[in-house]
């Protein structure tokens, strides 16, 4: 059992032994989004004492066999000024792993949100074939900068609509996010400006820098049965079909039963796991969380919170073990204290360590799940 320090005065928890990652024998990736800032005392929340870092680096290195870079590997990160690259934060998350034999997911290189702020003003009156080139001169940057060193990479990240415009077309380049659109924010791109092939155009420049590396499509909402996981199908399997150098789908697993495409439904969830596993397609959970105030925790005891949580993670991760194509686990954060939600959440939280990084239920529930369905090989 790895103990861990002394946070603000108060002993804090350990990380449990075996760790999570020991518990798979080599059959699955079990891992986290990992956050640069936290990693260097800074971030989200503020300030973090030497005694949190250590903390926060502690639970990484010995529970989790993959990581995701949360933001360090985006291109507001990679490529703050065009044709000027910066890798400081994905080197140090790259060079945690390599130092502890943790394999990394990279994530991502188009996305129509977290652009540096040079792309949307370009995009305003760039041509099909200049947003073309700087999509290609980014894509070719960074997987050569990481080549050998990444296992995946989500190539494109969300680029479906949450409610496609034309919901009888049999094509599902009607449903791609353009200007009609696209989130909101002054980091917003339009990349269907390069090119309505723009998809397995950026999937093919991957390949042709890092062969090696497995190249995934990054999406949410597509956990249910939905119109949006109906296109991201269709997509994929036209894809596959042109053989275009796809290998796999993050399904983000993004649970909130607050909105309809969200909602947790195991009996939906074995469908969509069986429909992307007969195209061929690797599959990732690749950020997978529920809201602390997720109404199904409502009218519950703080220990009865706590259990359904656990539960809700343990049955998910059920779903992927049986399905063989499922190869790789991964919450978005694995603190209370420190994640994409905000510091210091409240009960029950959302993750394996509460906000002291004492270890859950949640965390103990994966654990069985993972010896259960994972027994020891002989």
């Amino acid at each position: 059992m790895l103990v861990l320090s002394v946070l603000f005065g108060v002993a804090v928890g350990a990380v449990p032994s075996p760790g999570l990652r020991d518990l798979t024998h080599g059959r699955l990736y079990v891992g986290s989004a990992v956050n640069y800032g936290y990693l260097t005392g800074t971030g989200n929340g503020g300030s973090m004492s030497p005694a949190e870092v250590s903390n926060y680096t502690a639970v990484i290195t010995g529970e989790f066999n993959i990581i995701t870079a949360e933001n360090a590997l985006k291109m507001k990160q990679t490529e703050p000024a065009r044709g000027v690259f910066n890798f400081t934060e994905g080197d140090a998350i790259v060079k945690l792993a390599a130092a502890h034999n943790i394999t990394v997911r990279g994530h991502n290189l188009v996305w129509c949100a977290h652009n540096p702020m040079w792309v949307p003003p370009f995009s305003k009156t760039a041509t099909e074939a200049e947003m073309d080139g700087a999509m290609k001169a980014h894509i070719t940057g960074v997987a050569a900068h990481y080549r050998g060193q990444v296992y995946s990479w989500d190539v494109v990240n969300e680029g479906i609509v949450d409610v496609p415009k034309v919901h009888s077309c049999s094509n599902w380049t009607c449903a791609l996010k353009g200007k009609d659109h696209m989130p909101r924010g002054d980091d917003a791109v339009d990349w269907t400006k390069a090119g309505i092939d723009y998809i397995p155009n950026a999937f093919r420049y991957t390949a042709n820098v890092d062969p090696t590396a497995k190249l995934f499509y990054n999406e949410y909402s597509i956990h249910n049965l939905t119109p949006k996981f109906d296109y991201v199908l269709m997509m994929l399997r036209d894809l596959v079909a042109a053989k275009v150098p796809v290998h796999g789908i993050g399904i983000q697993m993004h649970v909130d039963n607050t909105s309809p495409a969200k909602v947790w439904n195991a009996t939906a969830f074995r469908i969509v796991l069986d429909k992307f596993a007969a195209l061929g397609l690797e599959i990732h959970i690749t950020e997978l969380n529920v809201p602390y105030d997720d109404p199904m925790y409502h009218g519950l005891t703080p220990a009865g919170k706590l259990a359904a949580q656990a539960r809700l993670y343990s049955d998910i991760l059920s779903l992927c073990l049986a399905t063989p194509t499922c190869k790789s686990f991964e919450t978005w954060g694995f603190t209370d204290a420190r994640n994409s939600f905000g510091p210091n959440l409240a009960s029950p939280g959302a993750f394996y360590y509460d906000d002291h990084y004492q270890s859950k239920p949640v965390r103990a529930m994966v654990a069985t799940t993972l010896k259960n369905q994972l027994p020891r090989p002989l």
